[in-house]
């Protein structure tokens, strides 16, 4: 049985992509002077640390839905909440 959908796991991980976009960009005007091989670098990086923070978490949702834990997974939804009037 599972908690967790695959949606929801596919949307956790587009709010983390669009968080990362937006500070790839926000970083990139503040290094103006970069070249296009540069500016790849950054964008790379971003992405592994991203794929990376995001990696066990949610590989342990994954595991606790399909063993029927909603526990876990009704945790991180709450963690992983947008704050009221707080941007992400």
């Amino acid at each position: 049985m599972l908690i967790f959908s695959p949606l929801e796991f596919k949307a956790r991980t587009l709010i983390a992509e669009d968080i990362r976009e937006r500070e790839f960009r926000k970083a990139c005007r503040y290094l103006r002077d970069i070249d296009e091989s540069q500016r790849l670098v950054v964008e790379k990086l971003t992405r592994v640390i991203v794929d990376r923070i995001l990696h066990n978490p949610l590989s342990n949702l994954r595991k606790a839905s399909e063993n029927g834990d909603a526990e876990l997974p009704r945790v991180a939804c709450i963690l992983f909440s947008k704050a009221e009037g707080g941007e992400n």
